[in-house]
């Protein structure tokens, strides 16, 4: 029966992560999921050049002669700072890890040489109409996959107002973008799916012919012993821990199957493939003791993938990025190749995971939501108009284009590059409802040009017993801006309402006192920090 229509409830939206944008993309973290997405919207455009000549009205042919332009938006709900890490920000401290020295947020898109940061791919994932995308095992439910491959951010926005949930996005132009259908037949003649791509060898055994993997484990074996705590909420796993390569939702449950230290524990947060630690409930062991070498937690194993391609492609030719698989034996092209685009593995999309430390949040609000200005200098604020200190703030906007120009050369159908436009100018906007003005003149603004710094700090009530307990989960920084305007509104039944226009030039990763800066939660808890 042919779908009727593609609603929210279908769809998720997921980046390429710790691997350039080419190549195979199978390992644990290659592929993350953007969480809170708002929405998501993608397509293309290509440019062409008429060939006309004398004796016909109309044109011989159509040629193209530029790069296409592949283009892809997406805005989701501020819970934390993830999605932005995942497509390749800086965020330079977590709350509960606060380094001493502010990095700017694109100091990694710019660093060649961690390409990966500043291009990626992106891909959105669709289930069958009338199914959740969201913790979706069920082989069949999954229809389509469409990659956008070789993507660059070109904008980013945050934005939240009075009577409205905070809000950020992105968008992005890419080289490429490619379509599929699943169950996925694009790797071999006869076989739809893979197991140990990433190990360099394909064995057709293990498919079940829709992408998921066969070869998870149902037990979880501990070769070293290693103490915990009782009173924590989450273990360290030892670092030679094996067979724990598949998701394992909040609720599961792990036993172990020998009675000298018997007990199991329930996780009470998802855990990735290759999680380091687990968040548990419900220890059953005594404090301080430790697991004995070669015990095993047993547990169900669930399918952690889906089948895919790789959307990006080679700037010179436009051919889609190429792997030769190997059988088990290793030995190279064995099996028929129905396709020459690289595999990647799409994650099963999870609920969104709470930033650590801070609860279980879904999204931050604009009680909670505090903005500062101070001149950098030091000294008091001295704005004509509007007193700062007394504004009753309706709204905020920050936002900054990271323009690029593709650069082209002879022998190469697309750009090879597409490097950021420098300078970039980021803005803050703020609207507010006017209560005192201060004394003061356009001809100060103009005798002493100052700048100032601002921080937009949201916070989260993570004690329900004690909601003015809160703590710091996203803080905006933008540093040495200036004022570029003020304008007034008033009318007959409305407030009177002032805004003001701010900005500064973003600064590379050695200067800390101008620029935007992004700090708070961002990483999942099992994923160390830098």
């Amino acid at each position: 029966m042919a779908r009727n229509r593609v609603i929210y409830q279908s769809e998720a939206v997921l980046v390429s992560q710790d691997v350039n944008c080419t190549g195979v993309q199978t390992g644990t973290d290659d592929i993350r999921e953007l969480n809170r997405i708002q929405s998501s919207n993608y397509g293309f455009s290509i440019s062409r050049q008429d060939v006309n000549q004398f004796g016909e009205l109309a044109s011989i042919d159509r040629i193209i002669t530029d790069t296409p332009t592949v283009s892809f938006d997406a805005s989701w709900l501020v819970a934390n700072l993830g999605n932005e890490w995942k497509v390749g920000f800086n965020i330079w401290a977590s709350p509960d890890i606060v380094p001493t020295t502010p990095v700017s947020c694109i100091s990694e898109m710019i660093d060649t040489e961690v390409p990966w940061k500043g291009t990626k791919n992106y891909f959105v994932l669709t289930s069958k109409e009338g199914a959740d995308a969201i913790d979706n095992t069920t082989t069949g439910d999954w229809e389509s996959i469409i990659g956008i491959g070789n993507a660059s951010v070109i904008s980013y926005s945050t934005e939240a107002s009075v009577g409205g949930l905070p809000t950020a996005s992105i968008s992005a132009e890419g080289q490429n973008m490619n379509m599929h259908n699943l169950p996925y037949t694009g790797m071999y003649d006869n076989y739809t799916g893979w197991n140990t791509v990433a190990e360099g060898y394909f064995d057709p055994s293990k498919t079940l012919g829709y992408g998921f993997g066969t070869e998870i484990p149902t037990a979880t074996t501990f070769l070293s012993s290693h103490d915990f705590d009782a009173s924590t909420t989450y273990m360290y796993l030892p670092g030679d821990i094996t067979s724990f390569p598949y998701t394992a939702p909040a609720g599961h449950t792990f036993t172990f199957d020998d009675d000298t230290q018997a007990g199991s524990f329930t996780i009470n947060q998802s855990a990735e493939r290759g999680a380091d630690i687990l968040w548990i409930d419900g220890i059953t062991f005594t404090e301080g003791n430790a697991w004995d070498p070669g015990r095993t937690a047993t547990g169900t194993a669930l399918p952690s993938y889906i089948s895919g391609s790789n959307p990006s492609i080679n700037p010179t030719d436009g051919i889609p990025t190429s792997w030769v698989g190997k059988t088990p034996d290793g030995v190279s092209g064995m099996l028929p190749l129905q396709t020459n685009a690289a595999p990647v593995k799409m994650p099963i999309p999870a609920a969104a995971l709470a930033p650590q430390g801070t609860g279980n949040i879904s999204t931050l609000r604009p009680g909670d939501i505090t903005l500062s200005i101070s001149r950098k200098d030091g000294e008091a604020m001295d704005l004509p108009g509007g007193k700062i200190t007394n504004v009753h703030i309706q709204s905020y906007t920050i936002g900054f284009d990271l323009s690029r120009t593709p650069i082209q050369k002879l022998g190469s159908r697309f750009a090879f590059a597409r490097p950021i436009d420098f300078p970039i100018s980021a803005t803050l906007s703020f609207d507010a409802i006017l209560a005192d003005l201060t004394t003061g003149s356009i001809a100060s603004v103009i005798d002493c040009d100052v700048e100032y710094n601002a921080s937009i700090l949201l916070k989260h009530a993570a004690n329900c017993d004690d909601p003015t307990d809160k703590a710091s989960v996203v803080n905006y920084e933008m540093k040495g801006i200036k004022l570029d305007s003020e304008s007034y509104s008033s009318s007959i039944g409305d407030n009177k309402t002032v805004t003001y226009d701010f900005s500064c030039q973003v600064g590379g990763p050695d200067q800390t006192d101008v620029g935007v800066f992004m700090s708070g939660f961002h990483r999942p808890p099992w994923i160390a920090f830098a």
